[in-house]
């Protein structure tokens, strides 16, 4: 499958799934559809100190090509969720073909 088939799939997934989120970095943010889950204590990654408030978001590049947020997504990033301004812990971007199709960010608060 090719990377803009890929993000094609995944855009319509959030679409149908996914729920609003607003993206900050400094004075700028983005609105994106992303799909959010709880993390369990297994799933955490390096670095992360508690399960408690950890939360993992699947992105599209797609909602990023405007540039307001460019990539990539830095943890000094925040993530406005359910009415909550929330910290990005980890942020891991998916390759294909050299082209990110996925970004994974996890965020806690």
């Amino acid at each position: 499958m090719a990377a803009q088939d890929t993000i094609a799939r995944l855009d319509a997934s959030l679409e149908r799934a996914g729920t609003d989120i607003k993206i900050f970095r400094a004075a700028s943010f983005v609105e994106c559809r992303a799909r959010v889950r709880g993390l369990s204590a297994q799933e955490l990654r390096p670095g992360s100190t508690s399960g408690q408030g950890a939360f993992r978001a699947i992105l599209s590049p797609t909602d990023f090509a405007g540039g307001a947020v460019p990539l990539p997504l830095k943890v000094t990033d925040k993530v406005l969720w359910n009415g909550s301004q929330r910290s990005i812990t980890y942020v891991w971007p998916v390759i294909m073909d050299g082209q990110v199709v996925r970004i994974e960010a996890d965020f806690m608060g």
